[in-house]
């Protein structure tokens, strides 16, 4: 239902500007050449002979124009011939283009003799020497109105099949990624239930705290993937039950540190974006450090954007599974189909820190 109500937002809009487009072009086309009329009329004609017999003509032919040139699209739209390309479409093209030609000009030829009549001798003249040279006006007239249209057209099936193309890589990502946290999640679980066994000889009451953390992790885990975006504050709290669970195994080794901006709470958030970051800064860290390793959390307002730091004490590797920049890859991703060119997200090391920073614009989940 979504999908069908963007989809027809989205052809209204383009209806919209087509239609803008063409009042705007047609426009100075009547504008252009009734200058022309008056400023090269003869002068015992009255400006109100030429309003009537030339600009009026003038004002036919653009209202005609602009009426056959949609016909002409939603004709072109049908048999596909602009995006299909060839030779053979261009010569049914170029054919179609006389007709148009040559149905404006008998039309409008119709509407002079309407309001101007002409001697028999004139009017033969005129179709001997005139006629073949409006036809063939009107046909460039049409032809750049075409080039035009194509141009468009072409442009818009290219971004929607790029659009299609960022979708199905984002589609590889997400089983790559589902792939790789199947390996790693039992990972964490099982040193969790390891924790906990140990804990339940010694402080019952902790054991008790880790199953309840444990459990919001996973239940987070589990109905995060339902949502493009969830409230900062769910991710946030998912993170916090995750590095409380692995305090207790790293201990001293694993010192935390977290900042986050008031009024950002409720911001959007890609789910489990955060806890990938997150994961990674423990794995790599902590994980790989015998002497105590801090993880600073960081999020903070700069204008209408939200940037999210996770850092952690070591130096930037590239890991023997490539987890890593296939999660922050997956990321990017996202993030870009989620908010466009107002997200990106890097990875960087400096002064004994690996830095994986997050920019996002400021938007409500419920905006």
């Amino acid at each position: 239902m979504m999908q069908t109500s963007e989809t027809t937002i989205t052809k209204r809009g383009t209806n919209r500007a087509f239609w803008l487009c063409q009042a705007l072009g047609w426009s100075i086309y009547t504008i252009t050449l009734s200058l022309m009329y008056i400023g090269y009329s003869d002068p015992k004609d009255s400006f109100a002979d030429v309003l009537i017999r030339d600009c009026s003509g003038v004002l036919f032919a653009a209202v005609l124009g602009m009426f056959l040139t949609q016909g002409w699209r939603v004709f072109l739209r049908k048999r596909g011939w602009i995006r299909q390309g060839g030779l053979a479409n261009f010569a049914k093209i170029t054919v179609g283009l006389a007709v148009l030609a040559l149905f404006e000009c008998s039309l409008v030829f119709v509407f002079y003799l309407a309001v101007r009549p002409m001697k028999p001798g004139d009017l033969q003249e005129w179709l001997q020497r005139g006629l073949p040279g409006t036809v063939l006006g009107w046909m460039a007239i049409y032809l750049v109105w075409t080039v035009l249209y194509g141009s468009v057209v072409t442009r818009r099936y290219a971004v929607n099949v790029e659009i299609e193309k960022l979708k199905l890589e984002l589609h590889v990502k997400d089983v790559e990624l589902r792939a790789l946290q199947a390996q790693v999640n039992p990972h964490f679980f099982f040193n969790s239930l390891n924790s906990i066994r140990a804990l339940l000889y010694q402080d019952a009451q902790a054991a008790s705290d880790v199953i309840d953390r444990l459990a919001g992790m996973m239940r987070y885990t589990l109905q995060s993937g339902r949502s493009d975006t969830v409230p900062l504050a769910e991710e946030m709290e998912a993170v916090r039950n995750y590095l409380a669970i692995e305090k207790i195994r790293f201990e001293e080794r694993m010192q935390l540190t977290e900042s986050i901006e008031p009024g950002l709470e409720g911001m959007a958030f890609p789910p489990m974006a955060l806890q990938t970051l997150v994961e990674n800064a423990v794995k790599y860290g902590v994980e790989r450090s015998v002497a105590p390793c801090e993880v600073r959390i960081s999020v903070k307002r700069q204008g209408e954007q939200m940037q999210l730091m996770v850092s952690n004490q070591g130096h930037l590797v590239e890991s023997h599974g490539g987890s890593t920049k296939v999660g922050v890859q997956n990321t990017s991703k996202r993030l870009a189909l989620l908010f466009g060119a107002q997200a990106a997200i890097d990875l960087f090391e400096r002064d004994g820190w690996v830095n994986a920073r997050l920019t996002l614009p400021c938007r409500s989940v419920t905006a």
